[in-house]
């Protein structure tokens, strides 16, 4: 399975550090990374065709501008343009009970873990994606 990974966070060093994870664990074919939420929806808006079998975004909750929430609002009125599966992975720093059921909840959300990124949460879920199984 050939997967582009999109991360979206505000801080810097954290998508330098899920980038390196991505990169090193195989778990991506392409990755890109996006300090805003803005850019992050004008990639995958504007992208052509991946040549990957799916996409997923790693993104952040609490973010300046555009939060994880409103992004992944602001995806749905064009995500029927994208030809192939965009699931959600919510990484993020909250402790928030409330944050967590909401993600559980969402359809469009595959899991929600909390901050950082590991190799071995890589792993996972590459085999749970690969299998067809969600681990909210």
């Amino acid at each position: 399975m050939s997967i582009l990974s999109l991360l979206v966070d505000d801080d810097e060093l954290t998508n330098l550090i899920n980038y390196e994870y991505c990169k090193r664990s195989g778990f991506s074919s392409h990755i890109e990374s996006y300090s805003d939420g803005k850019s992050a929806l004008d990639y995958l808006r504007n992208h052509p065709s991946p040549e990957e079998d799916l996409i997923v975004v790693y993104l952040d909750l609490f973010m300046p501008g555009m939060d994880g929430w409103e992004f992944i609002e602001m995806f749905s009125k064009f995500e029927d343009t994208i030809d192939v599966p965009v699931k959600f992975v919510v990484l993020t720093s909250s402790i928030n009970k409330s944050d967590r059921i909401k993600a559980e909840n969402h359809e469009k959300v595959f899991h929600f873990m909390s901050k950082p990124l590991t190799m071995d949460i890589l792993r996972t879920l590459k085999s749970s994606l690969e299998s067809g199984n969600s681990e909210s």
